[in-house]
């Protein structure tokens, strides 16, 4: 299990009718659309990164710059990676649903594991039937080594 981080308590976790988000201060490179994995004890987050930020020390407490000459002199001192995730999935053993609780402050991160997205989804792990292929002269398959006329 890599560890990404975890839950800040910077900023509420909040899941309704019209969004699920958490914010996260990341400890390894976890680019904008990216997914991880929120572990809370007895369930699982699935979240995807929406937004990363960084920011100096001296912008997060609001110091003024006065000039250009001023905002180089001043050496920077960066805060930690803060990341916006949104919530996409909530499971418990190995039922999936959409986010219906706010996810604990302090849960850690972690990348996931093989096929966890996929089940975290709720997909077919076989992938998923969207049609036929059709040849000109009518002919079709529907899959692997099958013909219908």
């Amino acid at each position: 299990m890599t560890d990404c981080g975890f839950v800040t308590r910077q900023f509420p976790s909040e899941v309704s009718l019209e969004a699920a988000r958490v914010y996260a201060i990341l400890t390894c490179d976890a680019p904008v659309g990216s997914y991880l994995v929120i572990d809370a004890g007895g369930r699982r987050y699935l979240a995807r990164v929406s937004a990363v930020k960084i920011a100096d020390i001296y912008a997060v407490a609001n110091t003024p710059v006065l000039t250009p000459e001023q905002e180089r002199a001043v050496s920077l001192r960066l805060g930690p990676t803060m990341a916006e995730l949104e919530l996409i999935s909530e499971c418990t053993s190995s039922d999936c649903a959409p986010p219906g609780t706010p996810v604990p402050i302090h849960s850690p991160l972690r990348r996931p594991r093989d096929g966890e997205v996929v089940e975290m989804l709720g997909l077919p792990s076989q992938g998923v039937l969207l049609g036929r292929l059709a040849s000109r002269r009518g002919r079709s398959w529907r899959g692997r080594g099958s013909t219908s006329p």
